[in-house]
Formats: structure tokens, sequence, C-alpha cells
């Protein structure tokens, strides 16, 4: 299974304090959901994926039309080489759903560590709990 896109719910958003390691390599798509629980890791967030169909994650989606910029996400997210396993994150491609209502396969960050002692963000929205 192949994307060319990205979903991001934390701070590689617009208004989160990464989003420039995305300005030149991705296109702005529009707002989507993922189904998952959203858990709070110190200062970021850690998306779990879920089958049920009542939790989603809130967050954006990317047209990725420079490659390059993997290598930099994944050593952001310290899922590179340079890191050791297992990784805190690791990529993954899911569906998404976008504001029309259609699904599409997106690259995700997914949480990749023991997680039942940490807090949900329940509204699933990381960048409005942290106002």
């Amino acid at each position: 299974m192949q994307a060319d896109y990205l979903f991001v719910y934390g701070s590689l958003r617009r208004a989160g304090s990464h989003h420039h390691l995305l300005e030149k390599h991705c296109r702005y798509i529009g707002k989507a959901l993922a189904p998952g629980l959203l858990f709070q890791i110190e200062d970021y967030p850690g998306l779990v994926m879920t089958d049920n169909a009542a939790t989603s994650v809130t967050g954006e989606l990317y047209q990725i039309h420079d490659h390059s910029v993997w290598a930099v996400l994944d050593d952001y997210e310290g899922c590179s080489e340079r890191f050791s396993e297992p990784y805190e994150f690791v990529r993954q491609i899911y569906k998404v759903t976008r504001e029309q209502g259609d699904e599409i396969n997106a690259w995700i960050y997914v949480y990749n560590f023991p997680f039942h002692d940490l807090p949900v963000i329940a509204s699933g929205d990381f960048l409005s709990s942290s106002e």
C-alpha cells in the first residue's frame, strides 16, 4: 500500500510549533479525522489507532510533493536510523476521513510505547486541549 499523504495531529499542524518542517515539502489539503485515541505524553500527543468508530483524532491532511521530507520528519519523530529501536513513534499507513467524508490512505506517526497509564485527550484534538 502506498500513500502520498500525511496526517498530522500535534506540533506539525499549521498552528503547531514545528509546522515549518512541512511548509516547503507539502501542500495543505484540509482537516481530517483518524480513527483512534489521543494520549498526552509529557508536552506532546501520541495517537493510538483503534477500530472503534466512536473515537477519532482531529488533524490535518497534507499531500507530499517532496519525498525528501520523510528523512526530516522521521528524525523529528524519533524513528530514523539515528535512534535505537523500539521507536516511540512509527510511521504507518491508515485510512483517514477528509472533511468531505471520503477516505484516503495517509501516513501517520503512531505512538508505539505502552499507553494504558497515560491521560487520554478526550476531545481528540491536541491543539484545542493545550490552549
